[in-house]
C-alpha cells in the first residue's frame, strides 16, 4: 500500500510535465511503462495511452493493458502514435540508440525522453547502485548509462531534434536528470 502511493506520487511529479506536451485526442506510446501508474493517471485525465514494455511489473492490470514485446522492434506501424514518451528507461535497453530509432519510427511528432545523464565514474557508479532495486524485482537492466554527450550524438543519429530541454540535479548534484522533447527533422 505505501510502495503505491510513493508510485503515484513519482508518477504525479511527471504527469504535469508530460501533458504540457501531448493532446488528450493524441495518440501517445508509454515506452517502458513498468508499473504502467503514469499510464494510469494519464488515461484517467482523458489522454489516450497505449503502456508498451518488455515484462509485466504492471501495478493496474485491470486498468491499464499492457502490451509486452521482444525489446526489439516496436510492435507497431510506421507513424502509429503521434507522440511516446520514455521516462528512465534508455538504459535498460539493449541497444538504447536502437530504441530511440524505434521510437522514431512508429512516432509522427513528439518523443518526450527523461534519462539520468552522468559525467564521471562517481555519477555512472550511483546510477548502477540505484538500478540495484529494480534489478531486484526482476526488471531487466544492462545498465547502458549514457553521458550528455552521448544521448545528444544519438538524438542526431536518429534524425530527430531537441526542441525543449530541461535538467534536474539529483543524487546530491552528481547526476542530471535530462528532459528532452524531440521532433523529427
Amino acid at each position: 500500500m505505501i510502495t503505491d502511493l510513493i508510485l503515484e506520487y513519482r508518477a504525479g511529479r511527471y504527469l504535469q510535465s508530460i501533458i504540457k506536451h501531448i493532446k488528450k485526442n493524441d495518440k501517445t506510446l508509454d515506452f517502458g511503462a513498468g508499473n504502467c501508474i503514469l499510464s494510469k493517471l494519464l488515461q484517467k485525465k482523458g489522454f489516450r495511452i497505449t503502456a508498451l514494455d518488455v515484462k509485466n511489473t504492471s501495478r493496474v492490470d485491470k486498468i491499464i493493458k499492457l502490451r509486452i514485446y521482444s525489446g526489439n522492434k516496436i510492435p507497431f506501424r510506421k507513424e502509429e502514435f503521434d507522440n511516446a514518451f520514455a521516462i528512465s528507461v534508455l538504459h535498460h535497453c539493449k541497444n538504447p540508440s536502437a530504441s530511440l530509432k524505434e521510437l522514431r519510427r512508429v512516432v509522427k511528432n513528439r518523443v518526450i525522453i527523461y534519462e539520468p545523464v552522468y559525467k564521471n565514474s562517481i555519477g555512472k557508479l550511483i546510477l548502477a547502485m540505484s538500478d540495484i532495486p529494480p534489478i531486484l524485482e526482476g526488471m531487466y537492466s544492462p545498465m547502458n548509462f549514457l553521458t550528455e554527450k552521448e544521448i545528444r550524438e544519438m538524438i542526431e543519429d536518429n534524425n530527430l531534434r531537441i526542441i525543449h530541454e530541461k535538467q534536474k540535479r539529483i543524487y546530491m548534484g552528481i547526476i542530471k536528470m535530462k528532459k528532452y522533447i524531440l521532433e523529427p527533422k
